[in-house]
């Protein structure tokens, strides 16, 4: 009596000590997947791919002879060990010996092996290549991965990516920088199975869409960029310099037509990353003669300049400190429009003096310098300068 009226009870309110039973069931044959977002794509100015989403692939073989499904054997036979070293070796960057070895193990009740890195990141070409031997037991395993088809291409600029739980996320650059942008929103669908993992019939599908991230697109032309990658490569290779950095921008409109260091990686194998940061971003350098362009328009637009005035050229004293011109001898009395063309450090110097301190700092700061950009492509180091004599002064108008 007593069981027929538990068993009634539980019947009826599908409840045992407060458990829920019909929710139990449904969590238990239940089943959600992800539905993975593609992250987005970054493209040059003329909408050619620097990075997008691909498909890598991990190669291992099955070795258990336990592996047989449906009265089909599923492992790689004794007998085809050897066709099977030859086919992997030649498609993969591993030895014929080294493969046959890993065929081969001490311990004969490993399920599979792998290869290493030699047999990870394989495109979908040396897959088929592989498959197309027909060697039973060679299986592979896809993985989402980023691809860089240009390689050694602003790679610093662009950035890097990392995958973790199949999921990548921007290590560096551009791709670290607007990660959040173009990751996107994965998806689920969820659905109910059997024993099997077999979708239920007549059951419903609950789907939400993933988003996929939004593409970047640069300033960057592939053309100038390839152009300039392989000017630094040389003169990498004549002078072997520390470090060189370069950037070609289009002065109308401020546009970075192309941006490189050295050294620097391909980032498509990622191998040997040299240094972890954008050198023209996070690295100050002392302008030099190029700061006299700014030095004159200064002068000119704060009515301090006249071009057809003379002054002394080659040297300069200031506090007991000497100024010379690169030519040291100078060209004698040249005009102030002479000292522009002739790159005049004294010039520069008796600019900033009938400026005055105050107003020359006041244009070094409006015309942007002493500050981070905030361009938005990663941590930025900003300008500093020795400002407190006179001869520091005069050093800052020809860029030192």
């Amino acid at each position: 009596m007593i069981f027929i009226g538990r068993f009634f009870y539980v019947g009826v309110f599908h409840k045992v000590a407060g458990i829920d039973l019909n929710k139990k069931v449904a969590q238990l044959y239940a089943n959600k997947t992800q539905i993975k977002a593609k992250r987005g794509s970054i493209y040059d100015t003329n909408g050619n791919t620097i990075a997008e989403d691909t498909t890598t692939y991990s190669v291992y073989v099955v070795l258990s002879k336990s592996a047989v499904y449906y009265g089909k054997r599923a492992y790689l036979a004794d007998k085809d060990k050897e066709k099977a070293a030859r086919v992997l070796s030649k498609n993969l960057p591993i030895s014929y010996e080294k493969v046959y070895q890993i065929l081969n193990p001490d311990n004969p009740d490993l399920y599979q092996v792998e290869l290493g890195t030699a047999g990870k990141g394989i495109s979908l070409e040396t897959k088929k290549a592989i498959e197309a031997a027909n060697i039973t037991g060679i299986n592979f395993t896809p993985t989402v991965a980023r691809l860089y088809p240009n390689g050694n291409f602003a790679s610093y600029f662009i950035g890097l990516t990392a995958t973790m739980n199949n999921e990548i996320s921007g290590t560096m650059g551009i791709e670290k920088v607007y990660n959040d942008f173009l990751k996107g929103t994965n998806g689920t669908r969820s659905y109910m199975k059997d024993n099997s993992g077999t979708e239920i019939p007549g059951t419903k599908s609950k789907y939400k869409k993933a988003k996929n991230g939004a593409d970047v697109y640069t300033t960057l032309d592939s053309q100038l960029q390839v152009y300039m990658e392989n000017l630094l490569t040389a003169a990498q290779k004549k002078y072997q310099p520390q470090s060189m950095t370069a950037v070609l921008m289009n002065a109308k409109t401020g546009a970075i037509l192309a941006a490189s260091q050295r050294p620097t990686f391909n980032a498509q194998t990622k191998s040997n990353i040299p240094v972890w940061r954008n050198e023209l971003l996070a690295e100050t350098y002392e302008p030099g003669s190029t700061m006299k362009i700014f030095t004159t328009a200064a002068a000119i637009n704060s009515g301090h300049y006249n071009g057809n005035a003379y002054y002394n050229s080659g040297a300069l004293t200031i506090d007991g400190s000497k100024i010379y011109d690169w030519n040291r001898a100078g060209w004698g009395s040249i005009t102030y429009d002479q000292a522009f063309i002739r790159s005049s450090n004294v010039g520069m110097a008796l600019l900033e003096q009938q400026m005055g301190k105050k107003l020359w700092l006041n244009y070094i700061q409006k015309f942007g310098f002493l500050k981070e950009t905030n361009a938005g492509l990663g941590p930025e180091s900003k300008g500093s300068i020795s400002y407190n004599y006179p001869i520091e002064q005069a050093n800052t108008a020809y860029g030192q």
